[in-house]
């Protein structure tokens, strides 16, 4: 509520008053007492409803807003600083534990990669390298494939027949008992049961790396995170 007299400017609000003064008077102190609220003033000349300080200058007061806050509590408690310092606590551990299990896995795939004694061939993407690492396991995967595919006319396994007509030696149709062609089990869609194997294990060394790595990063993340938290912590006491 505003109101304008001989006394000046006087605006009130939920437990503030605001006063502009007279002629040849200071404004009196104001002071906000758990509450909010916009409080704007302007500098004009011969306003309607204004007070004139002593040094000749007009200050209108316009109260736009005020909204009342009782019961916010900005301040830090202790239960929350608790609270605060458990979760940056939890977030280091499991960080660290993330970083140390990735780091686990990472070594656990080489060795078992180095235990294989595998090398790359000399027309592969990466020849002659011993299969350690993601980029090997990938150059041999890949090769694997390419030589699959050669095999079989670039059919894959869903692509070809279960069973083929048998012929002998000469490139002659073998018969059966019945008169008739005889089949057999077609060992080019077979061989590709092998090459499925080998390119599948190599592919999951290469998701095994992925995961180590993703696992490495989380887990320095979530531990900054929490050292970051620990160190802010005392400013908030």
């Amino acid at each position: 509520m505003a109101a304008a007299g001989r006394g000046g400017v006087r605006v009130e609000g939920p437990e503030r008053v605001v006063t502009c003064g007279a002629a040849g008077r200071a404004p009196l102190p104001f002071e906000p007492a758990r509450s909010g609220g916009t409080l704007h003033l302007s500098t004009t000349s011969g306003a309607t409803g204004a007070a004139t300080t002593g040094n000749g200058t007009t200050m209108t007061a316009i109260l736009d807003r005020i909204e009342t806050t009782e019961g916010l509590d900005t301040t830090t408690t202790p239960h929350r600083l608790r609270t605060l310092t458990i979760a940056a606590l939890l977030a280091v551990v499991v960080g660290a534990g993330s970083m140390l299990g990735g780091l686990a896995g990472a070594v656990y795939t080489w060795q078992q990669a180095t235990a294989q004694g595998i090398t790359t061939p000399d027309d592969a993407a990466l020849a002659g390298v011993p299969v350690r690492g993601p980029l090997s396991m990938w150059a041999q995967s890949d090769i694997i494939t390419y030589h699959q595919l050669e095999s079989t006319e670039g059919l894959y396994y869903a692509q070809m027949e279960r069973e083929i007509p048998a012929v002998d030696e000469a490139g002659e149709p073998v018969l059966d008992e019945a008169g008739e062609q005889a089949m057999v089990p077609n060992e080019a869609r077979m061989s590709w049961m092998n090459a499925t194997t080998l390119t599948t294990s190599l592919g999951l060394g290469i998701l095994a790396y992925a995961v180590s790595a993703f696992a490495v990063v989380v887990g320095a993340t979530l531990a900054a995170l929490g050292v970051a938290v620990l160190r802010v912590r005392p400013l908030l006491s």
